[in-house]
């Protein structure tokens, strides 16, 4: 999906459903490509972009600002990777005021990541998450304001309206599971203020009743599921398989 130019939208909505491999809006090279939205709306309403979305990717003079990516009444995105402000230019204000917008009970999910204003001149942009029933899941990375220019700020990760903040760990690889790579993501967070309400415990951050909250932990949960579907005849199983 290329979503480009100036003002112009993709929207998923009534039951709809949308797949593709990459979701583009705003790019372009030199000229303006700002104003453009992607909106899925509406119970059932799906749209899946396994390469990944990008809010603005420029390269240009005063292009790449003011796109919307919104999730909301009970829709449903799935992604790969999430970028926003990914500017490649070397001039000034490009690649900003990008939005990503999950409301109304909308939940968006990115399996590679997120990166938000990962070069220079890319700065105001925001992912917002508010309204009862509204989930973002990142099950990746998180770089915020990665540029190298000052002007390179004000990008940021919002939770309002009684939103909950919940962190899960990925750590179920036990040949490159280390504490020491975990510390350092707690650490990090912490000093960017990405203080979690729910999750592991570190300094202020974590508890909460809906865990274990490290996938190392949740075997009994998992096992609970296969033997379902060995029950159900719909397991395949192999000697050895990792």
């Amino acid at each position: 999906f290329d979503v480009t130019g100036v003002g112009n939208s993709l929207i998923v909505s009534n039951g709809g459903t949308a797949t593709g491999a990459n979701l583009l809006v705003g790019r372009g090279s030199s000229v303006a490509n700002a104003g453009n939205q992607v909106v899925v709306t509406g119970t059932g309403s799906v749209l899946r972009a396994s390469g990944g979305a990008t809010v603005s990717w420029t390269s240009g003079n005063n292009a790449g600002g003011g796109n919307t990516i919104l999730v909301t009444n009970a829709g449903l995105m799935v992604l790969g990777q999430l970028n926003i402000g990914l500017n490649v230019s070397s001039g000034g204000g490009f690649g900003s005021n990008n939005l990503v917008l999950i409301t109304g009970g909308g939940q968006l999910t990115n399996s590679g990541g997120l990166v938000i204003g990962a070069s220079s001149y890319s700065g105001s942009n925001l992912v917002r998450v508010t309204g009862a029933g509204s989930v973002w899941t990142n099950m990746g990375g998180v770089t915020l304001t990665s540029g190298v220019a000052s002007n390179s700020a004000g990008n940021g990760l919002v939770i309002d309206s009684g939103g909950t903040f919940i962190l899960r760990i990925e750590d179920t690889d036990k040949e490159r599971n280390s504490e020491a790579f975990l510390n350092l993501i707690y650490e990090s967070m912490t000093w960017l203020g990405l203080n979690w309400d729910e999750g592991p415990r570190f300094g202020s951050s974590g508890g909460g009743d809906r865990g274990p909250y490290r996938q190392s932990e949740r075997g009994a949960v998992y096992l609970e599921h296969v033997n379902r579907l060995r029950d159900a005849g719909r397991a395949y199983e192999k000697d050895g398989a990792k």
